[in-house]
């Protein structure tokens, strides 16, 4: 079973700051130049982030199985825009637990 507990601030910086660099490395390895890709990231950052910290409609959550840490889910709202409807913005199950029904597991329990 998991559990989905919401990261705290300084795990919330530490995960957009992994995702941001992963994410430069995709746009990077998509042809994108150095150049695009950071005003990608910006411009993503903009509709993302208020300051430093997220937005209120979206939610940072550590997916834990019996008080363990399994992985990270980041879901947002639309909220005016598509009330009700829910978006995966990343899902991220911990290498040592992939392929054991977590990712199902924290999407069920979202």
């Amino acid at each position: 079973m998991i559990q989905l507990v919401t990261l705290t601030s300084a795990q919330t910086a530490q995960f957009l700051s992994a995702t941001w660099t992963d994410y430069r490395e995709s746009l990077l390895g998509a042809g994108f130049s150095e150049v695009e890709a950071d005003l990608n990231i910006e411009r993503n950052k903009l509709q993302i982030l208020d300051g430093e910290m997220p937005k209120p409609n979206h939610h940072f959550l550590d997916a834990q199985h019996e008080d363990v840490s399994v992985g990270t889910l980041w879901l947002a709202s639309r909220g005016d825009e598509s009330p009700g409807q829910w978006f995966v913005y990343d899902i991220a199950i911990r290498a040592d637990f992939r392929g054991q029904g977590f990712g199902r597991a924290t999407m069920q329990a979202a």
